[in-house]
């Protein structure tokens, strides 16, 4: 077995890493950190993985889309108006800021590992977010990606589209979140990165599938969910699969 170092950690949640480990025979021995993917997953702020926020959370209007533009390297050169507003920093205090400003301590790093790997192979990639605000609160975003290329084909920056989660996908993905943020804490990002692979080989899917399946849609209906985002002042009928996401 693989303990977990950490005693205040529920029991479940150290059963449960040590029953996956175990099963795919990893070794912290055996892990060695990505150095090429380092400088993205080491997060700001620099709080414990245990957080200590009690904001409360903000909830996105599912109509209006957070957008920005990074660099290749993820510092920001662009944010629309709602991001702001969502957020609370004004143009000046985000411009040339690392995108990871916003990063709230709830967050894994292996999951920025994993979109940043896809983002530097100009791959877009849906992931669930949780993001803090400068005053201390949160929002969960459900992400969504396009790259820029030069006339070398060489990434100059990638365009993000963010807008409001699912309660449902959030609630299945929060559970994820807390064990890969626990091995983080006692153990490594990388031991935390096999654990992840693990639990989707177990399941038999790859990362696109799991975050389908947790929204409980398809591709094409993740898609059309990104299509309205110019539309910020009206608030069009929701219709399709995240419409009823959305609805009480």
């Amino acid at each position: 077995m693989h303990p977990i170092d950490n005693e205040h950690l529920p029991t479940d949640v150290k059963q449960r890493i040590e029953e996956i480990l175990a099963k795919h025979k990893i070794t912290t021995d055996s892990i060695v950190n990505n150095p090429i993917t380092n400088n993205f997953i080491d997060a700001k702020p620099s709080q414990s993985t245990t957080s200590s926020f009690v904001g409360k959370e903000i909830k996105l209007d599912p109509s209006k889309t957070i957008m920005s533009k990074t660099d290749k390297k993820g510092i920001i050169e662009y944010a629309n108006e709602y991001f702001m507003e969502t957020s609370g920093y004004e143009e000046y205090e985000l411009m040339g800021q690392p995108h990871n400003i916003i990063r709230h301590p709830d967050m894994p790093k292996v999951i920025f590992k994993e979109l940043w790997t896809r983002l530097n192979k100009g791959e877009n990639i849906h992931a669930l977010v949780k993001n803090l605000t400068k005053n201390g609160n949160y929002y969960w975003v459900l992400t969504s990606f396009e790259t820029k290329y030069n006339e070398d084909g060489e990434i100059i920056s990638h365009y993000a589209r963010r807008k409001a989660a699912p309660g449902n996908a959030v609630y299945q993905v929060e559970k994820l979140y807390k064990t890969l943020l626990a091995i983080e804490k006692t153990q490594s990002v990388a031991v935390s990165e096999r654990y992840f692979v693990g639990l989707l080989e177990e399941k038999g899917m790859n990362y696109d599938e799991f975050i389908l399946d947790i929204l409980g849609i398809d591709q094409n209906s993740i898609a059309s969910y990104f299509i309205n985002e110019n539309d910020k002042t009206s608030t069009p009928k929701r219709r399709g699969v995240f419409g009823r996401l959305f609805s009480n």
